[in-house]
This record gives structure tokens, sequence and C-alpha cells, in this order.
């Protein structure tokens, strides 16, 4: 990136007049190295170019090309305003583009990696440039100002640079000969005393240059530039007390006289080529485009919110295989699942409202991105969502890694599972009106002396709500003697509040969980299992005779009553007896995915215990329960 942004510089040297149209005249008369490059000519560019992509890579100690490229690219109006530039390389785009905005003939903003702001007297005389933070936190904050001042011709001879976040000031002075050019710019700051001298030929153009450093005279410099018929740079030769180097240029030209192809030599060794493809406007909507004979093909990277821009325009046009690429380790499913319509959900269209600028990316991998979205669904309903996006880079490409969602306009998505208690229902109130269910309810053991009696502890408290009732889950462990086949169990009791006041809902004793030796088991998690079904998961588990087995228990909440769903074997482990060699072993994983229904279809992953690798893969759709095959 260094080369293109010092070729960038030698450009910006050799531009001395400028000829914008459309942009307002005291902006227009004012030197580059105040104003910055606006327009097409202020790049040297001829013609009436449209866009323009360069890029260009280095040679090392031996001449051999190096593979990285780095490359920009810019975007003109007709009138030959810049509008677009970016800088990326073949691996990677560290930074959005920078987008400028105009209004009375006059630039207002650029945005992108860094936002600025131009202020304007009521002369229309440049006034003060604003820049903001770089980082995401400070991105709304104004961290440098720069005020210039003029003198009676209208030009800019001054450039007083505030920086706000430490006070440092910066102090840029200008000199200009009879015919406009300048000669001289001097920059001042607490640590730096640079001066800048440039003598002109008779034709105005830059031929000499001297860099006087005024701390550190042993970096002066002085340059001698020659240029070719066609204007750009043929030449260079910089000298210091301990070096001197010689730069050459060789150019291919296309019709319009822009160059397509630069190679650089530095005492005569190859330093840089650049690559160019110019596309220019014609007549109507017609263009043309011109490209060096080997252009590299480089396809910029993505950015985190580009990439979700792209997503979302993919499922606006309904190319589901294409948003399907965007997800890393196929986050939907399958790539035939996720192509499916009402697999994802019956999506027609999509729109992004609104999102987050996309942040610095400096040795980041993971980054979060908060969008809002409106989705056309007739299946499940349409609305606005705000989600979170969590992306992470996978090579040298960002990927979504997964989508949290915030909010929504559709009441069936606005279930909040984990909500903090509540202060009018406390565990002392809750047994006080779970005793309405167990004080009908025998304590003695099912199994074993006739005197072994159960023993009950509440085991969890979880308050949570769907789209229209607060509740709140109570969950008690009843656990028998610790011995031999005793068993224990876990009961659900659901309470919810109406009008102000908590009332026992529905309940299911002997709900799940469980285990030998009175082990009860546990609750372990709430999950969406519909738009208006919930699965309560208990766990529970044993281990007997070289057997280790652990399972969990689906109870379903729907309108306000509990229903088993079914049994899942999630671990299960079987050795003899021997405790050495396992004979049978195997993990399963359990999901719930959309499928365009009302209830989701259970996705059933099972793993090999040693090895880790998948034996079996299910997906089971929703018949009054799940009917979950043996997987042993």
């Amino acid at each position: 990136m260094n080369k293109l942004v010092a070729l960038t510089a030698i450009g910006l040297l050799l531009s001395l007049t400028v000829h914008a149209q459309e942009i307002n005249d005291n902006l227009r008369q004012q030197h580059l190295n105040t104003r910055g490059p606006v327009t097409a000519k202020d790049w040297q560019l001829r013609g009436a170019v449209k866009s323009i992509k360069e890029c260009n890579y280095g040679y090392d100690d031996k001449g051999q090309d190096i593979p990285t490229f780095y490359c920009t690219e810019m975007e003109f109006s007709r009138s030959g305003l810049l509008r677009k530039r970016g800088y990326y390389s073949s691996k990677e785009k560290n930074t959005p583009d920078s987008r400028y905005y105009y209004s009375n003939n006059r630039l207002d903003s650029i945005t992108g990696f860094q936002k600025k702001v131009y202020h304007y007297d009521t002369d229309g005389r440049l006034q003060k440039i604003s820049s903001y933070g770089l980082q995401d936190q400070n991105r709304q904050t104004v961290i440098t100002e720069e005020t210039f001042g003029y003198n009676k011709k209208g030009m800019i001879v001054s450039n007083t640079q505030n920086s706000l976040t430490d006070n440092t000031v910066t102090q840029y002075t200008y000199a200009y000969n009879k015919s406009g050019n300048m000669t001289e710019q001097h920059m001042v700051s607490p640590t730096v005393d640079i001066l800048y001298q440039n003598e002109f030929d008779n034709k105005g153009l830059l031929f000499k240059t001297r860099i006087i450093y005024a701390k550190t005279p042993e970096q002066n410099n002085f340059s001698t530039i020659e240029l070719n018929p066609q204007g750009d740079i043929s030449a260079m030769t910089s000298s210091s007390l301990k070096t001197a180097t010689v730069r050459t240029y060789e150019y291919e030209y296309d019709a319009q006289g822009n160059w397509l192809k630069q190679a650089v030599k530095q005492n005569d060794k190859p330093q840089y080529a650049a690559f160019r493809t110019i596309t220019y406007y014609l007549q109507g909507n017609d263009v043309l485009t011109t490209t060096a004979t080997n252009m590299p093909v480089i396809k910029a990277p993505l950015l985190p919110a580009e990439v979700i821009d792209s997503f979302v325009a993919a499922l606006d046009q309904q190319r589901f295989n294409q948003a399907y690429n965007y997800c890393t380790g196929g986050r939907w499913g399958t790539l035939a699942q996720f192509s499916n319509t009402y697999a994802y959900g019956g999506i027609t269209a999509a729109r992004l409202l609104k999102m987050e600028p996309a942040p610095s990316l400096i040795g980041q991998t993971t980054v979060p991105i908060t969008a809002t979205m409106y989705v056309e669904d007739p299946t499940n309903g349409s609305g606005t969502f705000v989600q979170q996006f969590q992306l992470q880079k996978k090579g040298d490409d960002w990927k979504i890694a997964g989508i949290k969602l915030i909010s929504s306009t559709r009441a069936v998505d606005n279930w909040n599972l984990n909500m903090a208690p509540p202060a009018d229902l406390t565990e002392a109130q809750v047994l006080r009106l779970s005793k309405a269910v167990y004080d009908t309810v025998s304590m003695d053991s099912p199994v074993g002396d006739e005197n072994d009696r159960m023993e009950r502890h509440l085991d969890t408290l979880r308050f949570f709500r769907d789209d229209k009732t607060m509740y709140c889950l109570a969950v008690f462990a009843t656990q028998g003697p610790q011995y031999g086949a005793s068993t224990g169990w876990c009961d659900i009791l659901v309470f919810s509040k109406t009008s102000d006041k908590w009332k026992l809902q529905t309940f299911l004793l002997n709900a799940g969980g469980g285990g030998m030796y009175g082990y009860s088991g546990h609750f372990a998690k709430l999950l969406r299992i519909g738009d208006e079904h919930l699965a309560i998961v208990l766990e529970g588990g044993l281990t007997h005779m070289g057997e280790n087995r652990s399972w969990a228990d689906l109870v379903a909440l729907h309108q306000g009553k509990l229903t088993p769903l079914t049994h899942i074997d999630t671990d299960y482990e079987y050795d003899n007896g021997s405790g050495e060699d396992h004979i049978r072993c195997f993990e399963t994983k359990f999901r719930f995915e959309k499928n365009g229904k009302r209830i989701y279809d259970l996705l059933l992953e099972q793993y090999n215990c040693n090895k880790k690798a998948p034996l079996k893969k299910l997906v089971i759709p929703y018949n009054n329960g799940y009917k979950v095959p043996d997987l042993e």
C-alpha cells in the first residue's frame, strides 16, 4: 500500500493547474496540497473517465514478483467529480470506501475510513475541515480541526491543524509565485520542522523539489523530475547526504491518452509495476473500457457490513444458494435445506433499512454488527427486525457465523426466555402456591422399604414471557433413597401473571429427568420449538454395570398447557464393566430449525465418542410430538 500512496503523491505534485467543472471557484483555484483531489483531472486523468481500477505489486531483492497486489478504485461523475474511492489488497479490505458528497458546487463531506466535514464562509471560501475519529466509539467525535487563512488574491496561505485529543498544533504555511504555483510549503509541529521548496520551468511544470529538515538536516533531500511528452513523469533523481536514487518510469497508453501500465525501476532494478482498467462515459448509457493486457483479476474482498448487505440482497432476489455461501459452516443446515423457501421461513423479499458503520478492522477476526431489516414473509408474517450479525474471518473472506434477534415488530418474536426475577414473586411465594399440588401427593417411595420416603426441593426458578404473558417456571426435584433401583424425577409447575396477580397455570408431575440411586435429574434450558411453542428441557442419567447413559426429556408449553414431547439419549457409553475399551459409545446433539410451519423440525446429529465422526443425521418433523428412533 505504501508504494501506491507514494505513486499518488507524485501524481499530486505534478498537478499544477485545475480545470474542474461544477465545483466552487474558490475551491477550484486552491492548490491540491491545501484542498485535496476532487476531480478526475486532479488525478492526471484525461477524457470522460467514469471509473478507474489501479493495482500494483512490488519486487523482492531477486527481482521476483511479490504475490500480494494493492489496489485502488475510484468513481467519477460525468462532470469529473470524484464520487467514491477505496483501497484494498488482493487478500483483504481493512477500511470502507470513502464517498464524496457535494452541494452548491462544493465538497461538503467525505465518509468512509474517516469522516470529514467541510465548512465554508459566506463567500464560499473553505474555512474549516472537521475530521472525526477512526474507532467505533469515536466515529461521532471530532478529533482534528483545520482552519485556513487567505492572502489578498484569495489563495490559502496557512492551515492550522489542531488535534483535540492531545491539544497539539501543527502549522502549515504556503507561498506562491506570480503564476499561482506553490513554491513553498512549511510544516511546523512540536516535533517536526520541514520545508518543501519547488521550482518550475517556463511552462509552469514542476521540475525540482527540495525537502529541508530543520531538526534532522541529515535527512535533507533534493529531487529533479523529468516529464515525457504525455506529461507523465519519466524520471526522478533524488539525493541526500547518504544516498542517491534514480527512478525511471515506462508506460503503455490507451487511445484516450491515459496510461494502462506503469513499470518503475530504481537504480535499474525493478521496483514495482502498476496496471489499470479505465471505463469512460460515451453518449447516452454507453461506456468504453480499456485495460492493461496483463491486468490481474482481483475482486475486492468484502467488509463485514458489505457481507450483510450482499446477504440481504441475495435474500431479496430469492437467490438462496448465494445467500447460503455467506454463512459459515452451514449455519442453517444443508444447502438443499437453505435453498428451500419454506426451510428458511417463506421469505419473498428482504430490505436493509439501517446498519451500523463498518468498524475499523485492524487484526480483528470476529465482528458483531447490528442491522435493521424489513422482511416480507407470507408464511410466518412480515415485519421489521433488529438483528445482530456475528461475522468471522474465514481465510481471506468474512462469513456470517450467526444471527441474534434483538427485537421485532412481530409479536411472535418478542419472547424473553431469561427475564430477571420480579419483586412480586419470591421463592417463598412459589412454595406457598405449589402447596395446592403437593398437599395431595404421597411422599412414600415407590421402591424399597416401606419406611423409605421421598425428598423434594425446588431445583430451578426461571422467569420468561411469550408475546402475551409473563410466566414463572418452577422445577422441583424429587429424590428417592440413594441406593439400588430407587429413582427420582423432576416436576414442572408453571405460574402465570394475570391482572397483576400470580396464579398456578399448569403442572406436570414426573415430567422427566431421573435416574438410579434416587437421582432426580435437573432443569437444563428453555428452547423455542415453534412460533408459539416452547420446550422445557430436563436432563437425567444413570451409571450401572459398565453402562453410562444421559438423556434429555422435552416437555412443550403451548397456550398455558404442558405436553410431553420426546425423550432423547444424548450420551451412551458401554464398556462391559472392563473400564478400558468402549464397546459402544455415541453422543447425540439436537436443535430445532424453522421449516415454514408453526412448529419447527427437530434435527439430530449422532457422533462416535472416540473419533467424533458423524454417524447419523436425522430431521424429524412434529407429529403430536417427535418420534425419535432408537439411535443405539
